[in-house]
């Protein structure tokens, strides 16, 4: 464990990422309702943590509850490959809410592939159902609805709550590495 709740050198690396135009998505944890220990990279500001719901939108028990949850996606009883031959595997959790949200940022970057990555995630959050004004730690600010991510007119200075958040502090981190990338001039020669 570490003694801060996203260590400097992830939290580093998910700037970079930014930057590079990188989209950063995390699982928000399967620590339940009882438990709400931060869950890294999730944790990290910039990163897009999924929280988990049932085929009916409820959220799922076991999903963690966390202030930085940005919206949940179907995570119980998900179909996957299994590894041994023949055999179907179904799995619950929000590894499998974010490997959804994640096929759902591709298939809205695919279609609208001129948008940058902060343009990608402010028109999903922009179309999640149940959308909420504020946050809640089990939904975040909604639902994940890929249909509408993909296919709906959204505004392109549509909000990024996320990537708002993290902004002021990716500046400064980037402001920083800049800076430690300067080499000072030269000393000038003396003249005798």
């Amino acid at each position: 464990s570490d003694s801060e709740p996203c260590a400097p050198d992830e939290q580093d690396a998910v700037f970079y990422a930014l930057r590079k135009g990188a989209v950063v998505l995390a699982a928000a944890g399967n620590r339940g309702k009882g438990d709400n220990a931060v869950e890294e990279p999730g944790v990290c500001l910039g990163v897009v943590a999924v929280g988990a719901t049932d085929r009916s939108g409820e959220h799922a028990p076991f999903s963690s509850r966390h202030p930085y949850v940005a919206f949940t996606a179907p995570g119980v009883n998900v179909p996957s490959l299994s590894r041994v031959a023949g055999l179907a595997y179904a799995g619950n959790g929000t590894s499998q809410a974010t490997a959804i949200a994640s096929a759902v940022v591709a298939l809205v970057w695919s279609k609208h592939p001129k948008l940058t990555g902060q343009q990608v995630i402010a028109r999903v959050l922009a179309t999640l159902d149940g959308r909420r004004s504020k946050p809640d730690p089990a939904y975040g600010w909604g639902q994940l609805d890929g249909y509408r991510a993909v296919t709906a007119t959204v505004p392109a200075g549509a909000p990024n709550p996320i990537y708002a958040a993290a902004a002021p502090f990716a500046a400064r981190a980037n402001a920083f590495a800049k800076a430690a990338r300067v080499k000072p001039p030269a000393p000038a020669a003396k003249q005798i």
